[in-house]
């Protein structure tokens, strides 16, 4: 079946690793990309992959305060309010790790950091990387609506996904619910208007938040 992504940048970058030179996307074609990492701190930025990441993955841009916000194994939780904060805001939720669940599992990350780390840089090799330089995209760069949510609910078999400092475009993660494969989940800077989907973080192998 054939669809049409809200987000004409989106799809054009995956026309290009799927090698789609009539532009038509389908369904099954999208169950081919694994990962996802999206990036917005200095210029927008796009990484895919038709590989899944590894079963631990440190990426190599983390920075020195990746183990501060990030939990393995969150299968073993029963319940959300086990390892997460939801904060109420006027218009909006912003989500937090608690602070003693992080602290307990840093022993992964000095027992197993660099093994983690290898394996991580083996698989982004497999990465291709795309901007949205062209002149076709500046309209929607400047009115920041690159991005649509809505069109990650087509990614079923998606492994990795990485929002970078998206809290402009990425206000809600509902599309969570039919993501059944996804085993790690990064949150940069990320502020939602509902915690539709925020029950989902807990079917997750890895999971990233960044404090706002």
């Amino acid at each position: 079946m054939e669809i049409k992504l809200k987000s004409k940048w989106l799809e054009d970058c995956l026309c290009k690793i799927l090698d789609k030179k009539d532009n038509i996307l389908k369904e099954e074609y999208l169950k081919k990309i694994k990962y996802i990492r999206i990036g917005t701190s200095n210029d927008y930025e796009l990484q895919l992959s038709l590989q899944a990441p590894p079963k631990k993955f440190i990426p190599s841009d983390c920075g020195d305060e990746y183990e501060c916000c990030c939990i393995y194994n969150v299968t073993k939780f029963n319940s959300i309010d086990e390892f997460l904060e939801i904060n109420k805001w006027s218009d909006s939720y912003s989500l937090e790790l608690k602070e003693e669940v992080v602290e307990e599992q840093s022993n992964i990350f000095d027992r197993e950091s660099e093994n983690i780390s290898m394996e991580s840089s083996k698989f982004e090799e497999s990465l291709e990387s795309f901007a949205p330089y062209e002149e076709e995209y500046e309209d929607d760069a400047e009115n920041e609506s690159l991005l649509n949510t809505d069109d990650f609910k087509y990614f079923t078999e998606l492994e990795g996904l990485r929002f970078m400092d998206c809290c402009i475009e990425i206000h809600k993660i509902d599309f969570l619910k039919v993501l059944n494969k996804l085993r790690i989940l990064e949150l940069g800077t990320v502020s939602l208007e509902s915690i539709d989907g925020v029950e989902e973080l807990k079917n997750l192998e890895e999971l990233c938040i960044w404090r706002n």
